[in-house]
């Protein structure tokens, strides 16, 4: 039966087919070995399609799968930074919640020793007044009983108030350094002796049915006196030294 050449002209497949048909007509009309050349070319044709294909394939498969692992490294890298960056950020608050808490601490305890020493020098250098003013004293004579009288419960203040600055020393002494302490008590108890010899004399030299040399008291006093002079200064530069190194530390600590 034959076909309308309308119909052959519409349908590509049946063109493709007579086309083969005629490919296969001019094979079989060739010698066996013309057909077995063209067999195995047409079969190295095909596997090496068939191969390329399989290739590309499993190249694109090959990407995809490194694709796939390089987003997940990615992620993986990106969340480990992520945390790491917030134990850092975790660290370096606690590593500051620490420092700010150590410099309340310091800053504190600095401010407390610094008051302390001011106070500190406040009582020696009122002791040392009063002593080296028991000097003046001792060549002075009361006008009347009144005076003397006066003068005798000043002389019981002055000692009072030695052996206070005394006392409030011994309660400084947990907050100064023990270098300071001592030779701040030092000082203070040899003021201390000074006025209570006064203290103690002040009726006997000034009794009028009696002569008595002050001289020799003055004399024991000026000695003395050269003792606080010496001590006043070396606490001075005690308390300089000392203070010195608390800024020191204070800014080693920053």
């Amino acid at each position: 039966m034959r076909l309308a050449p309308d119909f052959v002209s519409l349908n590509p497949g049946y063109v493709c087919w007579g086309v083969m048909t005629k490919i296969m007509s001019y094979i079989s009309a060739l010698s066996p070995f013309v057909q077995a050349l063209l067999a195995n070319t047409a079969v190295v044709g095909a596997v090496g399609w068939l191969a390329k294909r399989w290739a590309d394939k499993q190249i694109e498969l090959i990407r995809g799968d490194q694709a796939r692992k390089l987003e997940e490294t990615k992620g993986a890298q990106t969340r480990e930074l992520a945390a790491l960056k917030g134990d850092l950020t975790n660290i370096g608050h606690q590593f500051q919640a620490g420092l700010d808490k150590k410099m309340m601490v310091f800053k504190t305890h600095f401010e407390l020793e610094f008051q302390s020493y001011r106070e500190l020098w406040a009582l020696c250098d009122d002791a040392a007044n009063i002593a080296y003013q028991t000097l003046q004293y001792y060549q002075l004579s009361p006008l009347n009983k009144e005076a003397k009288a006066e003068e005798k419960a000043d002389s019981i203040k002055r000692y009072d108030k030695c052996r206070v600055a005394l006392d409030k020393i011994r309660k400084l002494r947990p907050f100064i350094a023990k270098e300071v302490a001592a030779a701040a008590t030092e000082i203070v108890n040899q003021c201390l002796s000074i006025t209570k010899t006064y203290k103690d004399v002040y009726s006997t030299i000034n009794r009028p049915d009696i002569t008595v040399d002050r001289k020799v008291y003055i004399k024991d006093t000026a000695a003395q006196l050269d003792k606080v002079g010496s001590n006043y200064e070396r606490t001075a530069d005690l308390i300089a030294h000392r203070i010195s190194q608390m800024y020191v530390g204070e800014f080693d600590s920053t």
